[in-house]
């Protein structure tokens, strides 16, 4: 197969036009193009366009999660993969591990700073179980993360909360009150046992 014309598209300069004996045969991106040192009078046979068309859905893919990584943070790589969903599988895999590789997909590097950023808010296990859920996280990856919340960092956590919910109530009776902040607490994730002992704590308080 004769390369017959390789020209610049008009509404992305980035990419070319590939014409084989005289036919338009696909996209490129300049990169690979010049990887390839492609031409106008090159030959190239079936072993060489299929390697170069691969290169060039990679390159196209790679671009594609970059710019996603750059946009959005706090992704997982659910959200990767579906990003990648118009590639095929190979291209999907060969971009999933480069960006891991980059530390652009890090989903137990996520799961961590969401229970981190969870507890200084002052949510509990239950309500940090559906944010790390939410983010499509693997139940694995889920239940290690859980599993690291200290009894110390959820009641602290809980404390936070308390002080919000107790601020928030213009409940003057003692029971009413203590009722409301009990709800609030438990609404906000945290564990009978957890919400019991620091209500009973403030309460003695």
């Amino acid at each position: 197969m004769l390369i017959t014309s390789l020209t610049q598209q008009k509404k992305n300069p980035e990419r070319l036009n590939l014409y084989l004996d005289g036919e338009f045969y696909c996209g490129l991106n300049a990169e690979t193009a010049a990887v390839y040192r492609l031409k106008e009078g090159l030959e190239i046979d079936k072993n060489l366009l299929e390697e170069l068309t691969a290169r060039d859905r990679y390159d196209s893919a790679m671009s594609a999660a970059l710019m996603y990584a750059a946009r959005t943070g706090g992704k997982s790589r659910f959200d990767f993969e579906q990003k990648l969903l118009e590639y095929d599988e190979a291209t999907q895999r060969a971009v999933l591990a480069r960006m891991e590789e980059l530390g652009y997909i890090n989903d137990a590097g996520l799961a961590k700073e969401t229970v981190s950023r969870a507890l200084a808010k002052g949510e509990g296990r239950y309500m940090i179980k559906q944010r790390l859920l939410s983010k499509h996280l693997d139940e694995e990856t889920v239940r290690d993360a859980l599993e690291e919340i200290s009894p110390e960092e959820e009641t602290a956590a809980a404390v936070l909360a308390l002080k919000a919910a107790s601020a928030r109530c213009t409940d003057t009776e003692p029971k009413k009150r203590r009722a409301k902040i009990y709800a609030a607490l438990v609404r906000k994730g945290f564990p009978y046992d957890i919400v019991s002992a620091v209500t009973e704590q403030d309460h003695e308080d």
